[in-house]
């Protein structure tokens, strides 16, 4: 637009990355301006379709996004004004957790456009694998929809991309319009921490890898567990028995495997399900996935130790509670040691 024609040196600044002497505000304003102008240009001549996206990856540092993403809410809200009042502007907002607070948001869950993805059923998914293998849903076994339902959790890329590996590796062969042979004793051997160039493994690295180190280790020790797995069994291989920090260690497992459970890596787990009858939370993997990805980052040699040290744990708690107990109130007490004494006395 001619009014905004100014402003075009400091748009090419921008673009360059240069740096620019007006503040943050004023080219946000300017820059959503021009934004605005322009589509109020192209909807003269053709529907317009607004789609804002709040590009989303692995950080190690998720404050420093915090910034850009306060920055794409309020473009979204600004915009969601302008889809109001053109009839001929429609908008489609895809971010993976919605502003409650944010009005375009807010119209959303009004008119009953918001709509929350999640993964695919198993009735759902069957359908998915069937169309996209070109077979009936009778001719898709059963120990292939168990293995894809757990890998996957339902997510439709992963379900493609692991198909297709099944399918190039030759554990899955396909007659199209027929049958599916697979052979079961492969899925218990694959090797699919080696998918590294499929999305599905990737993003679960890339995860995996922006974690906190006490996190990621909580997590690596989860994943040498078959089943369920509680806060002890972890301080059993990561917390010292005898070291004053005893405490804070397992303060710092519990805030550490708190958060992986708020981020949907972990989640809560019925003790019984590993035999245990206790009242101690117990917790577990919510994907395969990550489970079988975070197995490939351990050796042989620290699963054992992590499995022997919560066995024996587990055992001690079992069979001698007591002694136990008397053992912890024994070690709360502070330790002084001799040369400390002498040294204190010799000063009084």
């Amino acid at each position: 637009p001619h009014h905004l024609r100014g402003n075009m040196p400091m748009l090419r600044k921008l673009l360059r990355a240069e740096h620019v002497a007006n503040s943050e505000f004023n080219i946000f304003q300017i820059v959503l301006q021009i934004v605005i102008e322009l589509l109020l240009l192209l909807k003269k001549r053709i529907p317009v379709l607004v789609v804002l996206q709040f590009e989303h990856g692995t950080n190690l540092f998720p404050k420093t996004t915090n910034e850009d993403e306060e920055m794409f809410w309020k473009m979204t809200a600004a915009l969601a004004e302008l889809v109001h009042r053109e009839r001929s502007i429609a908008g489609l907002i895809l971010c993976r957790e919605a502003n409650k607070a944010n009005p375009a948001v807010l119209h959303a869950l009004d008119t009953n456009a918001f709509v929350a993805l999640k993964g695919l059923s198993e009735e759902n998914m069957l359908e998915y694998m069937s169309s996209y293998l070109d077979v009936p849903e009778q001719a898709i076994p059963n120990p292939l929809q168990l293995f894809i339902h757990e890998v996957t959790l339902g997510n439709p890329l992963y379900i493609r991309e692991t198909l297709d590996q099944l399918v190039e590796a030759g554990h899955l062969v396909v007659a199209r319009g027929s049958l599916v042979a697979l052979r079961e004793r492969d899925l218990e051997e694959l090797d699919i921490a080696s998918w590294r160039h499929t999305a599905m493994v990737s993003r679960t690295i890339c995860l995996l890898e922006s974690l906190d180190p006490i996190q990621a280790s909580v997590l690596k020790m989860g994943t040498c567990f078959e089943g369920s797995f509680s806060l002890l069994d972890l301080a059993a291989s990561r917390c010292s028995q005898w070291a004053g920090a005893t405490y804070f260690d397992l303060l710092s497992l519990f805030r550490a495997t708190k958060a992986l459970v708020e981020m949907g890596i972990l989640e809560l787990a019925d003790p019984s399900e590993s035999g245990i009858l206790n009242d101690t939370q117990h917790f577990r993997m919510c994907s395969g996935l990550t489970r079988i990805v975070g197995v490939s980052m351990v050796s042989d040699a620290q699963r054992r130790s992590v499995k022997r040290n919560a066995l024996i744990a587990r055992v001690l708690q079992q069979e001698m509670p007591e002694r136990l107990t008397a053992l912890a109130a024994r070690k709360a007490v502070p330790h002084v040691p001799w040369y400390y004494q002498r040294a204190l006395r010799s000063m009084t």
